[in-house]
């Protein structure tokens, strides 16, 4: 086969790229690269005292707010009213709201040197969030709860967008950081990079994919240095890099500890002093700053016209694991996002209604509230301590049950002024989604009598397709699946079920024969190789019967890949030569059962179960008439150490990129590893979908998912050099030893288990018509 090939050809081509790239990952920004600048006291050194928080991560929450605010606060307020040229700087409105609760005479300390200029809060957010993960509507309610509580409590918003620790920073940030007020942007994180480690200069403009543009820097050093005299000196003239200079002559630095909070000590601050106009430095000037007097500085006083442009994403090339390690937590996250949309928008109109007071405002802020803390960087990326999972849990549960029970009393209150009068038992069908749906709809009716042997399901006077899944007598109760088609935009269709005939003829149909099992619709024609498990072939029938993979190859196949993680941060990372190396096992044996488990005129799915080491899985490959998409629901019991799981999906297209959603809009990233930059990119996040389209633009297909985050692309070549495939996969798990000091509360356990049977990708394969892709919202509302 051609896999068989692809293989020694692909391991030969990644050798190499990796051979280049080892000699790169050590590096780090170079502190002193060529500059002709003569520094003086025209120059300026603004060093930030700062104290960077980690809302959880060697420790809960709880910790937090016990002891590192009340330390680190404690320390900030002694120092500054100590001398009022000292100056203080840290983020995250839920800090302040702890020290406000638990701390209250501190806290008034604290509201006063913000009032006086000497205490500076940017990062307009709740907590200092991960940025590759959390949806738009929640990187907008950081903002709009963190600002909120700043301008209440302290009568001015951030200006400033600080995430100086967070692991990628998604191409639509600036755009949601400017409309929530804060113009400017900064990061060290951007000094861990393995592999392209120099920049052009520290100041930059960072546009988004909008073309929205904020002010940003990333300072040479990170968040915890104490500035020597070379290095000021150095920082200075990273900005006037020769051949690059930008004229900026004002350069930012942050100096403290952090993490575990604290902040600059006594000494630390009178060593800023001594160096302001010395001979270490050159006569530079050295201020003591916050970090919102660098931007207000630089701003007035200061030619931006030669600045660099970064635009769209900064991928980072580190923590690359993050995107999927402990698969719960992203699960909770991903459903918790979707629900308090639903919640709103169901409230919404039940207020409008005039049934629903206040449409649910306080359950959802306080729903919000914890889903956002749990977006916290070192929380759903997966790199805390395991019991800060329990208290993530409760969290998410929590919020859970708060928005079900607004999404509830809206769609009551809607129900209450909807037009029900049928001759049957009326089901209300909500569409919360901003275009008409049709989709496979499953509910629990309640009958007046006995539930009636025959039961049917109308929308108006058509009969649709439908199942009684089970029923129970003695409650008088039927749990019905059906078809609900055309269900308007934010809209809702009435449902009549009554006792009759529901059976109803559909395009959709099932064949088994010596080697396949085969399914079909109107739209397509699904074939399972009975042999390895996998789909055979996908034929997209309103195209020509086009093949959706490519020639010698199979979809939805598992790969399962070594994984330690490295030996620092195995939770984080995911190591380059594992990740290009060949996996360790494709699972295409014959698996241990393959059978038909369902085949009704609306559903039709085969399972597929295997194992493989000391794991169990199996697969559901799901059918619906009308419908362009295979629904693929996987279930694992996974018990690895140190093991990944991806699913390939190799498309018959030629593409040099396949799109990804991201948060409120979407990104292409290369399927080439031809330079250091596209090789970096060989593990990617993404949201709920990714799509290959042929570079024709005339046919591709996209990968759906409902709890995943981990993706990566590639295009297959054969010897000759010749495209063979583009290759799309989904990274559904992965189980990581902790470090030891992670360990200590949860011993060496794979960061990823949580409890079985985990519940690991539910990816869908969805076959656009030709000359279709998703349509793209790249701005946020007005």
């Amino acid at each position: 086969m051609k896999r068989k090939n692809f293989k020694k050809t692909v391991s030969f081509m990644l050798a190499a790229i990796m051979a280049a790239s080892a000699m790169t990952q050590a590096m780090a920004v170079r502190e002193d690269p060529p500059s002709n600048a003569q520094i003086d006291s025209s120059w300026t050194m603004y060093l930030v005292p700062n104290a960077h928080i980690d809302t959880a991560w060697q420790w809960p929450f709880e910790d937090t707010a016990r002891d590192v605010i009340s330390d680190t606060f404690n320390r900030a307020v002694t120092n500054l009213k100590s001398n009022e040229n000292y100056k203080f700087t840290m983020s995250a409105s839920k800090h302040y709201e702890w020290a406000k609760e638990y701390y209250p005479d501190m806290y008034e300390d604290v509201k006063e040197l913000i009032a006086n200029g000497q205490w500076d809060n940017p990062g307009g957010q709740v907590v200092e969030p991960d940025l590759n993960l959390p949806s738009g509507e929640a990187l907008v309610r950081q903002s709009l709860e963190g600002q909120r509580f700043f301008e209440q409590e302290f009568n001015q918003m951030s200006t400033v967008g600080y995430v100086p620790d967070t692991f990628g920073f998604n191409g639509q940030f600036p755009q949601i950081l400017k409309k929530s007020g804060m113009d400017n942007f900064v990061t060290t994180k951007l000094n861990w990079q393995q592999q392209n480690t120099e920049r052009d200069s520290d100041i930059f403009k960072w546009k988004a994919i909008d073309g929205t543009e904020v002010l940003s820097y990333a300072p040479m050093k990170d968040y915890v240095n104490i500035y020597s005299d070379s290095q000021i000196v150095n920082a200075l003239k990273r900005n006037e890099q020769t051949g690059k200079e930008t004229g900026v002559k004002k350069a930012l630095g942050m100096m403290g500890n952090g993490d575990h909070g604290g902040g600059p000590d006594s000494g630390q601050y009178a060593t800023v002093l001594k160096q302001n106009g010395s001979d270490g430095v050159q006569g530079a000037t050295v201020e003591m700053a916050t970090i919102t007097e660098y931007f207000d500085s630089v701003r007035e006083t200061e030619d931006l016209s030669k600045v660099r442009t970064v635009e769209g994403e900064m991928y980072f090339e580190n923590h690359r694991g993050t995107y999927t390690s402990w698969a719960r937590v992203k699960e909770y996250n991903r459903k918790n996002e979707i629900l308090a949309e639903k919640a709103e928008k169901a409230g919404t109109l039940g207020n409008w209604l005039g049934v629903l007071p206040n449409a649910g405002n306080e359950e959802i802020s306080k729903a919000w509230d914890k889903i956002l803390i749990n977006q916290f960087h070192d929380v759903l990326p997966g790199s805390s301590i395991p019991y800060q999972y329990e208290v993530t849990y409760n969290n998410q549960e929590l919020a859970k049950n708060l928005l079900n029970n607004v999404q509830n009393d809206g769609l009551q209150a809607i129900a209450y002024k909807a037009d029900t009068n049928v001759d049957g038992t009326p089901v209300l069908v909500f569409n919360p989604l901003s275009w008409e749906r049709s989709d496979m709809v499953e509910t629990t009716v309640s009958f007046a009598d006995a539930v009636p042997e025959q039961i049917a399901v109308y929308d108006g006077d058509s009969l649709v397709p439908s199942t009684v899944t089970s029923r129970d007598e003695e409650k008088k109760t039927a749990t019905i699946r059906f078809q609900a088609n055309n269900l308007p935009s934010v809209g809702f269709k009435v449902f009549n079920v009554k006792s009759g005939d529901g059976t109803v003829e559909t395009n959709l149909s099932v064949e088994e024969n010596e080697n396949l099992f085969v399914m079909e619709n109107a739209f397509l024609k699904v074939e399972i190789d009975k042999n390895t498990g996998n789909i055979a072939q996908v034929y997209n029938k309103k195209d020509g019967n086009r093949p959706v993979f490519a020639d010698g190859y199979q979809g939805n196949e598992i790969h399962i890949y070594k994984d330690t993680g490295g030996s620092s941060y195995p939770a984080w990372d995911l190591v380059m030569e594992e990740m290009n190396a060949d996996p360790i096992a494709i699972l295409d044996d014959t698996p241990e059962e393959i059978e038909i488990i369902e085949n009704s005129p609306e559903k039709i799915v085969v399972r597929v179960s295997r194992s493989w080491s000391d794991s169990t899985m199996y697969q559901d490959i799901t059918m619906y008439p009308d419908s362009d998409r295979v629904d693929v629901k996987m279930h694992v019991n996974w018990n690895e150490d140190q093991r990944l799981m991806k699913i390939s999906f190799p498309f018959a297209a030629e593409s040099d990129h396949a799109t990804y959603e991201i948060a409120y809009g979407a990104l292409e990233r290369p399927t080439t590893r031809d330079n250091s930059i596209d090789n970096a990119k060989f593990e990617v996040s993404g949201h709920k979908w990714a799509d290959v389209t042929d570079d024709s633009g005339e046919f591709g297909a996209s990968i759906l998912n409902d709890s995943k985050y981990g993706w990566d692309a590639i295009q297959l070549k054969d010897e000759d050099g010749n495209v063979e495939a583009t290759r799309l996969r989904l990274t559904a798990l992965r189980s990581p030893m902790a470090r030891p000091s992670v360990a200590a509360v949860g011993t060496r356990r794979p960061i990823t288990l949580t409890r079985p049977p985990m519940i690991s990708p539910i990816p869908s394969i969805h076959i656009p018509a030709p000359g279709r892709r998703p349509t793209l919202s790249r701005r946020l509302p007005n």
